[in-house]
């Protein structure tokens, strides 16, 4: 029995000696990742600080924020914690505490309350597989301070081992938004429209040329193929489908096929609040009009075809709008 409990001790002795080694290394590369030099980017964070003894390693980050200006964008969290275990490094879990601000170009964003949690499922070539992403009960500030509520989020994405170039099958789903007064406010004498889109739902195949992340922005040339995004808002129910390709020179081309719900009472609201310039309006309320007498059904809902050419919105042979040329820069 000494000589088993000896052994025991020993054991014991030689892994917690092991834990701390390594918990030791992983704090100082995150230190060191924050420490670099960089003319592009800044990276600061108050405290780093490991835990999870015996058999976990968690990493926590109070106050983390990167600042991109190659990228022209910032994030930063009030607390973000990394979950591992010590024997499975290949999948890690992570929790987000807000507030978190993310500035992307002149839009930002904070998410005011509620949880993220993500857990990434890594390759043996440590390339990343598998992110699931959940929040609940989220509530966001937009760049006019308008404040919008997201019950629950729900974002997964797989990588397809088969493709030959990076391709990822993702999934994004919405529950009950909640939009904020400045917007809803002004609707209040119509009854078509809710103050809460119950929900948002896209799926997607999304393509990266080879070495995508390595090439000026000129160059590079993201797909985006079956695209199907459903949304139920009150008397709206709509269904986009198509693929869409943003090519070299940022350019942006594709089509879709969109069936909308009840677009008479659309064209009403649109009309009622102004929500579009005059000439434009009559010549979309045509169009449908033509699109909806030509259907074979000729009930409430209509297809509407949409293309996109190097950045221009046609309905048919008609520009209903430009995409900035700047917004994939």
């Amino acid at each position: 029995m000494r000589i088993l409990g000896a052994v025991i001790f020993a054991a014991l002795i030689l892994w917690s000696i092991f834990w701390w080694h390594t918990a030791q290394n992983t704090k100082k590369s995150v230190d060191d990742w924050f420490g670099q030099q960089s003319v592009d980017q800044d990276l600061e964070y108050n405290k780093v600080s490991i835990s999870g003894f015996p058999n976990r390693l968690d990493l926590t980050i109070k106050n983390g924020t990167i600042n991109s200006y190659k990228g022209k964008f910032l994030i930063s969290a009030n607390v973000i914690q990394f979950l591992t275990l010590l024997y499975d490094k290949d999948f890690i879990i992570s929790v987000i505490q807000p507030p978190v601000d993310i500035t992307y170009k002149n839009q930002y964003f904070r998410v005011t309350s509620g949880l993220l949690k993500s857990s990434f499922k890594f390759s043996e070539e440590k390339e990343l597989h598998k992110i699931v992403t959940e929040g609940s009960n989220l509530r966001l500030l937009d760049t006019k301070k308008n404040n919008w509520g997201l019950k629950k989020l729900l974002f997964a994405s797989e990588k397809d081992i088969t493709a030959l170039a990076p391709t990822f099958r993702s999934h994004l789903t919405l529950d009950n938004i909640t939009i904020p007064k400045s917007y809803s406010g002004s609707y209040n004498n119509n009854d078509l429209i809710v103050p809460i889109i119950k929900k948002i739902s896209v799926d997607s195949i999304i393509n990266f040329s080879k070495d995508f992340y390595k090439m000026p922005s000129s160059n590079k040339i993201l797909q985006i193929n079956n695209i199907i995004i459903t949304i139920d808002w009150g008397f709206l129910t709509s269904i986009l489908t198509g693929d869409v390709k943003l090519s070299k020179n940022n350019l942006l081309n594709g089509s879709f096929k969109i069936e909308v719900s009840n677009w008479r009472d659309l064209l009403r609201i649109i009309q009622k609040e102004k929500l579009l310039d005059k000439k434009l309006f009559k010549t979309i309320k045509a169009g449908l009009t033509f699109i909806a007498s030509q259907a074979t059904n000729r009930g409430q809902s209509v297809i509407i075809p949409l293309t996109v050419k190097n950045n221009f919105i046609f309905l048919g042979p008609i520009i209903v709008g430009k995409i900035d040329d700047k917004l994939f820069m």
